[in-house]
Parts: C-alpha cells; structure tokens; sequence
C-alpha cells in the first residue's frame, strides 16, 4: 500500500474592535447669554466609524439653563451606536450674565427696597428667596453707572431701615444689601415712608426718581393686615403725589391688588412666583427705566390785578397755590400736587405718558379768569407722549 501525505494549511483572523462614536458639541462653546433672553440649543452631531452619522435624534441630551437667573449652567451630551458602544460624553457650558452698564436717557436716583420678614429666610427653603433676591438687587446695580447714576438701599419688617442712602459708591450700595437678615413681620407703609424721606433729602433735580419695592407677602403691621394696608397705601400715595415713580415685585403669595395699588400704575407692577423670576424682573424694571424719557408739565400762577384773563406787566405770580395733575384714562392713579414757588412758578416732573387733567386748587375770594371755567371746568386737558416738555399752562385769578 502506498502511502501518501497530506498537508494541512490554518488561516489567522484578526478580530478589529468596534470603535466608539464620536460626539462634536456645535459652536459656540462656552455659550454666553444675556440675563432674560431665550436659549436655543445650537446642538452636537455624532458619527461612529462602523454606523456612519448617527441621527441627531438618538443623542441624548440633559441639563437645563435658567436664563431667569445669571450662572453657569451646563448641557451634557451622550450617544451610543448600534452596538451598545458608548461615547466619550461631551459638554456645553452656558453663562448667564447680567447685562453691561446702560447709557439711560436721563440719570436716575433708585431706591430699591427689600422685604427681610421671616418668610423670606432662606432657612429650610429651598427656594432661597432671600438670597435670590439680594443677588438679584446686587445685578441691578451692576446695570447702573457711577458716572451718572445714584442709588440707596431700604430693607424691612416690622420696622424699616435705610440700610444705604442714595450713593455713586455702588461698592457700598452692594456690601450693605449682602448683610441684610430676615425675621419677623411685615411693614410696607415704613419702608415707603423711610425710602421717600431719603429721595426727600438727597434726590437730584433733573433726575429721574424710582423706589423699587419688593414684598412676599401681606403687610400686617401697625396691627393686623387691615391696617397695614391701609398705612402702605397711606405711604406709597406720599411717595407718589411727590412724582416718585413706583415699581412693585410680588414674590409668591401676595396680593397683586394691592401690589397694583401700590405702584404708580398697574403695569409697574411685576409678579414673581418663585425666586428664580427676580433676576429677570429687576434686569426688565432697569431696561424699562433707562429707555423711559419722562415727560414735564409746567406753568405759572399768576395774580390777574386787572381781570382780563391776560398776563400783563401789573400781574404777579402768586407763591405756595397748589396745582393737581390726575389721569384721565386711569382713576386707580394717584393725584399729583405742587406748590408754586416763590415766583408762582410750578413743574410736574416724570410724567408718564397719557391724558392728564391739569387744575388749580381754588382757594375763597378768588375768580379764576383763565383757562375759562367753560371748559373741563376751568383745568387744562394735556396728552402727553414720551418726552413731550408741555410749558405754559398758566393760571390766572
């Protein structure tokens, strides 16, 4: 038998490892944002060697951004391909930041008041009202100029405090915010009285006045919520009649009405629900502030000695004779009052605009001569726009 040989042949196969996906964030990153502006998401791609470009459905994005609030936030990226293999996560981070220092049409001198009663402690909140809302004052600030601008700081409780009066020294403006403490009740009518005593004393002519006022909840002293109620609106009309603009923020639980009430019209009163909202608001009160050209009324009193309605060279202006300015389209509106000076001379400064009724408070054994007592019952009816300077508007008896 012949025997015959074989030979046997083996081949070495080299197993190739399935790569990973590949996860490119889109540009810009870092993303910065503008506190209050809307963030849009520019997204990231993946694509994996053995699948190809993987549908931008299949990544899975978390995080979120509050743009309510300024911080650093950051959005994580993950992708898996068709085996189960991962990628290497990928992040976005977005800044929320305060915007820059305004140029504002006027200079203005601002207040902002803080409630510190017990309910905005921070303690066992998680809310951190009180926090939120100091960081949220501080960024305010920051959108103000040293160069042009002033403000004070007023916090309270049962009682009120002048925690900062009106200053370019924003340095010491933020420092006393940050050592405001909470505890105890709630006194809106002293934080007015204590914020227009101070914009009494050391508000600038040719500025425009604003009291800023936040509050959590119901005012309930002298006694209870009645009269608490009725000392702050006592307050806030004060604080009014003299021409100080008033902006109201309602944090949580609180009483939009007379939140409304309080502020110089109803639309100058903003809602809060919770703490996150107050960065956006204030950042919306300052914009809203620095834009706003307000508007003058102004005229003389005079003493007609010849009664002929005409200013002539025997009449003489009539000091101390108080004029009223009211809304017309808005009765809830508090009723402006200002004296002549020694000339007879009055103005009405910041003026918002709308139809305004422009009158003398008549005092006995005087006739008014002009305007004519026929018409709108001897006052003068005035449109005004934003900016308009209405001068002239005399009165003669």
């Amino acid at each position: 038998v012949l025997a015959t040989a074989t030979a046997s042949s083996s081949v070495n196969c080299v197993s190739i490892p399935n790569t990973a996906p590949v996860i490119t964030v889109l540009s810009p990153n870092p993303l910065e944002l503008i506190l209050g502006s809307v963030f849009t998401d520019p997204g990231a791609t993946a694509f994996d060697a053995e699948d190809g470009i993987i549908p931008p459905s299949s990544i899975v994005k978390t995080g979120s951004v509050n743009t309510s609030a300024t911080g650093t936030y950051t959005i994580y990226y993950n992708v898996k391909d068709s085996k189960g293999i991962a990628a290497v996560e990928k992040t976005r981070t977005v800044n929320v930041v305060a915007p820059a220092p305004q140029v504002c049409a006027l200079p203005l001198d601002v207040i902002l008041v803080i409630d510190r009663s017990g309910s905005m402690s921070d303690i066992d909140n998680p809310e951190l009202p009180l926090s939120k809302a100091k960081a949220a004052a501080t960024a305010f600030i920051n959108t103000l100029s040293t160069t042009t601008d002033h403000v004070g700081v007023v916090s309270y409780n049962e009682i009120a405090t002048l925690n900062n009066g009106l200053t370019s020294n924003f340095a010491a403006a933020k420092s006393s915010i940050s050592s405001i403490a909470a505890s105890g009740n709630t006194n809106i009518g002293d934080a007015f009285s204590k914020a227009t005593l101070e914009m009494n004393a050391h508000g600038r002519s040719g500025s425009k006045h604003v009291i800023v006022l936040l509050s959590d909840g119901l005012p309930n002293i002298p006694t209870n919520i009645a009269s608490g109620t009725a000392y702050a609106l006592e307050q806030a009309t004060i604080a009014k009649t003299k021409g100080y603009v008033v902006y109201t923020i309602g944090l949580g639980d609180v009483n939009s009405v007379l939140m409304k009430q309080l502020a110089t019209t109803p639309d100058l009163y903003h809602f809060a629900p919770t703490a996150s909202e107050l960065d956006a608001i204030y950042n919306a009160i300052s914009v809203e502030e620095c834009q706003r050209v307000p508007g003058t009324i102004s005229g003389k009193k005079w003493h007609d000695r010849e009664g002929n309605g005409i200013v002539n060279g025997y009449d003489v202006g009539i000091p101390d004779w108080e004029i009223t300015l009211s809304s017309v389209m808005n009765s809830s509106t508090t009723v402006r009052l200002e004296k002549t000076n020694s000339a007879g001379e009055y103005t009405f400064n910041d003026v918002f605009p709308g139809t305004y009724l422009l009158c003398e408070v008549m005092r006995s054994g005087w006739m008014e001569m002009s305007p004519a007592t026929t018409t709108n019952n001897g006052c003068y009816r005035i449109e005004i726009t934003g900016g308009a300077q209405v001068t002239g508007k005399n009165f003669l008896n």
